[in-house]
């Protein structure tokens, strides 16, 4: 049978496979030998050494006996880092590096791989050596390093590898509605700059239009002072402006793509280089990082946050990713076959990069607004009920008489505005999902809202609810104080009766006014709060017949009492919930008609879409778009 290669990354299983289509299989791979087949016969090659990959080396070893008895170092690694320590004069480097070059550009992922021969004696004493160092108690991984740098050099390049880091679906298009909905992107990766400048363009991080602005390595060679490199800095922040300008651009926008190299990027981070660094970065559309570290991903992150003061997002598959996961405020992982190390550290995880733009646009948006609402009807709705016990108290003369029983009190927030506030937050959608993945620029309204138009919204609610507690106290309160037909007068326990229920109307007629998205639950919760409340005063009057529970004496036959009184229903149930809705109502369509908000403008997109289907499928008419209108004009 064929065989099947299990690795721990897709590079290295793409570069395993493609040498095995070439004739060079890889029967089997032991802790202490590698089983290679190829012209046509099996050979053995005795593990002697490995040295591992990190962030720092960026490069990985394995020494080796090979089946002729000489004993070799094979090396693969970042292209600098291999070019670094290869021998002077080796006719070959030119032509590698003219390939790297091409692939590069092509957008693939290059590696260079070199060798060294070694001596019996030169190996056994550098064994020692990194077996010393692997056993040391401190420092071990510092001094593994070392070692592992002396027999790494002089080595012979054999070439290079290319493999190609292939976009998944969806990804262009979302990361063009990420940019859309006002999302800075930007992009920390290890690949070589050319690779991840063709990637960037490939997935509309940048576009043919945008003019790029690059900070590489050879930019701070000459750099011998602090000062020196912030003059650099300042260069490339009015190389930016210049840009902008010559093309054009409205102040406060840019269509200017920046590059970072990595080493360039070692400098930036530090504490005196970041404010102006980060207001480089800040004055471009988008930024992409190349030959970053996982150490340098967290701290360019780390930066962001501390300097900029903004909600950071932090997205990637693989294990060099989970610092930058962790230092952002939200991590996402995405599980795919660089493992699952990014999806264990993440805080949400799907299969593919475009499922971000539906987080993002679509729950997100929802989950912000959803959750402000909630907050300001939570103190909309104790306001209204805590208002009338002060009024009470100044009208009671501060005697500590109740407004209303111990009953009433404690079942407000437990039945009668519960379920409709945990429906809405639930299920509330100001606008369609569609909608909202499609325009994008509806994502805009969560990110231009700070603690000042919160406080304002919080005090406009406040205000709603005064009004509403005056309402509900004393229009019940001077109704109910006029005798009945039978010349009796109402006690406080019925006055007090009345004024809950046009309270308990009130704040879930209320929210109802807020809600948008109805469903048959939404109707259910809605409608079972206030209806189910009348049931609960007949049943709370039957209680002190049955078990003499200490406060509900005076709640006997209340219901008896206030349902047969049309005062009752006239002032409770009828003129004050609509007499103390009338301003929001009133408000509320002033707003929408004068000053609409953008979510009410697609809201109106909507309802025309939804009467244009209704009008072509039952009344058979045909109505045409004000576009389609102009076109045949």
């Amino acid at each position: 049978g064929s065989l099947v290669y299990q690795a721990s990354s897709p590079d290295e299983e793409a570069l395993v496979q493609g040498a095995a289509y070439l004739g060079y299989k890889l029967l089997n791979r032991a802790t202490d030998k590698v089983d290679v087949y190829y012209h046509g016969q099996e050979w053995t090659y005795q593990v002697l050494a490995v040295l591992e990959f990190n962030s720092d080396r960026k490069r990985m070893s394995i020494i080796c006996r090979c089946p002729d008895g000489k004993i070799r170092l094979f090396c693969k690694g970042a292209d600098t880092m291999i070019m670094a320590r290869i021998r002077q004069g080796q006719s070959i480097v030119p032509k590698v590096r003219n390939h790297l070059e091409e692939m590069s550009v092509a957008g693939y992922r290059t590696l260079c791989i070199a060798e060294r021969e070694l001596t019996e004696q030169q190996y056994q004493q550098w064994a020692e050596q990194y077996k010393a160092a692997s056993t040391a108690l401190e420092n071990r991984e510092e001094q593994v390093a070392r070692v592992s740098e002396r027999i790494e050099v002089e080595l012979e390049l054999l070439g290079a590898t290319a493999v190609e880091d292939k976009l998944q679906e969806g990804v262009p298009e979302a990361i063009d509605s990420l940019i859309k909905a006002g999302i800075k992107v930007w992009v920390l990766t290890g690949d070589k700059v050319e690779t991840a400048i063709n990637i960037a363009l490939s997935c509309r991080l940048f576009t043919d239009s945008m003019s790029l602005v690059e900070l590489r390595e050879r930019d701070l060679q000459n750099c011998t002072s602090v000062e020196d490199e912030v003059r650099v800095l300042q260069a490339k922040i009015q190389e930016v402006e210049t840009e902008n300008q010559d093309m054009g651009v409205k102040a406060g926008e840019s269509n200017v793509g920046l590059v970072v190299e990595g080493g360039a990027l070692v400098p930036m981070l530090q504490e005196h280089h970041q404010a102006m660094f980060t207001s480089l970065c800040s004055s471009c559309k988008s930024v992409v990082c190349c030959r970053v570290s996982p150490m340098q991903k967290a701290n360019m992150t780390k930066m962001v946050k501390k300097q900029l003061n903004a909600i950071t997002l932090g997205i990637g598959d693989g294990a060099n990713d989970v610092g930058m996961i962790q230092a952002a405020h939200i991590g996402c992982g995405i599980s795919g076959r660089e493992g699952r190390a990014a999806v264990l550290a993440s805080d949400f995880s799907f299969g593919q990069f475009r499922f971000l733009a539906r987080l993002l646009l679509v729950h997100g948006r929802l989950a912000y607004k959803r959750n402000t609402e909630v907050v300001l009807y939570s103190f909309y709705k104790n306001w209204v009920q805590n208002i009338t016990y002060l009024i009470y108290a100044f009208a009671s003369a501060f005697s500590s008489q109740p407004l209303y029983t111990s009953g009433l009190i404690a079942t407000l927030n437990v039945l009668w505005s519960s379920y409709v506030i945990v429906g809405y937050a639930v299920l509330e959608q100001d606008v369609s999902q569609a909608t909202a993945t499609k325009y994008p620029v509806l994502y805009t309204e969560t990110m231009h809202d700070n603690r000042a138009k919160f406080l304002k919204k919080q005090i406009f609610y406040l205000c709603e609810a005064t009004w509403h507690s005056l309402v509900n106290y004393f229009l019940p309160m001077y109704t109910m104080c006029f005798p009945g037909a039978d010349g009796n007068y109402n006690d406080w326990v019925d006055v007090g009766c009345t004024i809950y229920t046009a309270t308990v109307i009130t704040i879930n007629l209320r929210l109802a006014m807020m809600t948008r998205y109805w469903t048959w639950i939404t109707h259910l919760l809605t409608w079972l709060s206030i209806t189910t409340f009348f049931a609960f005063l007949w049943l709370y009057g039957l209680v002190w017949r049955v078990a003499q529970i200490e406060g509900t004496a005076d709640m006997v036959n209340m219901a008896l009492r206030l349902f047969p009184s049309p005062k009752f229903w006239l002032a409770g149930v009828l003129l004050a919930p609509v007499l103390s809705l009338l301003p929001d109502f009133t408000i509320d369509s002033f707003q929408r008609h004068f000053r609409p908000k953008m979510y009410q403008i697609f809201q109106e997109l909507e309802w025309r879409e939804e009467l244009k289907e209704v009008a072509v499928k039952e009344l058979g008419l045909v109505i045409k778009d004000v576009k389609e209108s102009e076109e045949q004009a």
